[in-house]
């Protein structure tokens, strides 16, 4: 984790505060010639991309990003993830106005609809 927490050492206006994991399942397909680098199909079922995101590390990093005056933009891959915000909003991380990212579509996270939108 000590690695991605360097990442703020940028001390940029805004950072990515990702409420993952998720789970993660897609095929990413053999390359034809000229392409290289897959000579065949790859299943990835898992978090085998993502690193994963805990309560703590979501406060460590939030905390950090308060210290260093970077505002989070959380974002959110299901509503059940909103768990996470308002754990946050109840120790005063983030500061207002919140920067809210609702992602849809993404397999394993809410499924892109107008109901589930809205």
């Amino acid at each position: 984790m000590e690695e991605r927490v360097e990442i703020l050492d940028a001390f940029p206006e805004m950072a990515t505060l990702n409420c993952g994991p998720n789970p993660l399942r897609m095929t990413l397909r053999k390359r034809d010639p000229p392409l290289g680098g897959r000579p065949s199909d790859v299943r990835i079922d898992g978090l085998d991309l993502l690193p994963s995101s805990v309560w703590k590390e979501m406060e460590l990093f939030a905390k950090i990003m308060m210290e260093r005056d970077i505002k989070p933009e959380v974002e959110l891959y299901s509503s059940g993830q909103f768990w996470l915000v308002d754990n946050l909003v109840n120790q005063d991380l983030p500061k207002t106005p919140y920067f809210i990212q609702l992602v849809l579509g993404v397999q394993g996270g809410t499924y892109p609809t107008p109901k589930n939108l809205l």
